[in-house]
């Protein structure tokens, strides 16, 4: 299967490509390595989920916002619910290609904007 000019026409290729599947993952091939236990914790929120939801680990890093246009600190951040995006994500096929599809007519600059069907989940991952 051939990837696409930008993620999201890969994602939907590979959407196109699974079939009848009722749930997908989408990995990043930048991030190859997958602990089984993260796996396990991903597949699991399908019991509990109509959403899915993706990786995640809590902020620990000292974060800060910059000054606008300005190479300077403008504050820190609160780390209190914040988190690092991992992959892979875990979506219900129907759901991420309609969301997918939306995104792409709309011209949105990412399919994660779409999913205003409910609150994805973060299981927490290893970093």
């Amino acid at each position: 299967m051939d990837g696409g000019a930008e993620r999201a026409d890969s994602v939907l290729a590979g959407l196109q490509a699974a079939g009848e599947a009722q749930w997908v993952l989408v990995h990043d091939a930048a991030r190859p390595c997958l602990h089984q236990d993260d796996l396990a914790r991903l597949l699991a929120i399908s019991e509990t989920s109509r959403v899915g939801g993706i990786l995640a680990t809590p902020v620990r890093d000292t974060m800060k916002r910059g000054e606008p246009g300005l190479p300077a600190i403008a504050h820190t951040v609160e780390r209190v619910d914040l988190w690092h995006a991992l992959t892979p994500q875990f979506f219900p096929r129907e759901l991420l290609q309609a969301c997918l599809t939306r995104a792409l007519n709309e011209a949105a600059n990412h399919y994660r904007r779409s999913f205003g069907a409910g609150v994805l989940r973060l299981p927490p991952g290893t970093h």
